[in-house]
């Protein structure tokens, strides 16, 4: 339980520096006014997936997670800090779609729809079949090699 703390807090500080990392780079791109970027982080921060921001990556995966690790009644607590771990890699998630999506939407440069004309080169993005497939088997590869880790590795000392 004392090492599942220790990992608690250390993954903390790990999500506090980068929550520095986030808005320094947001600050930064707005300063900087680079069109691309400055598209982006809007899109990302109050366009059509503003959500994905708000609320997975910030809430869900920075002060749900923040606040389960620092109350004294949860921070003793080995369910409360592995669902604040899983929060934590939710909000890694939102951070990745937050990466890729926003990008689909603005060009890097003017002329790049024009260059291309077809269906599956056109801005914007929503994730099909295949791809909910992938995420949900890599979900599971992530599942199994945990159970079987579990099974094998001590994780507990024994007397």
């Amino acid at each position: 339980a004392a090492l599942v703390q220790d990992l608690a807090r250390m993954s903390l500080g790990i999500l506090c520096f980068d929550l520095l990392l986030i808005t320094s780079e947001v600050l930064v791109t707005f300063y900087g006014n680079v069109p691309h970027e400055a598209t982006s982080w809007t899109l990302a921060l109050f366009g059509p997936y503003w959500w994905v921001f708000w609320f997975v990556q910030l809430g869900l995966g920075f002060v749900v997670p923040a606040v389960l690790v620092s109350l004294p009644r949860t921070r003793s607590n080995t369910a409360a800090l592995g669902a604040a771990g899983l929060l934590m890699v939710l909000g890694v998630l939102g951070a990745r779609m937050n990466l890729v999506i926003p990008a689909q939407f603005q060009p890097a440069f003017e002329a790049l729809p024009a260059a291309y004309q077809h269906v599956r080169w056109a801005l914007g993005y929503t994730p099909n079949a295949v791809e909910w497939g992938v995420l949900a088997g890599t979900f599971a590869l992530g599942t199994w090699l945990f159970l079987a880790a579990r099974k094998f590795l001590p994780l507990e000392e024994r007397s």
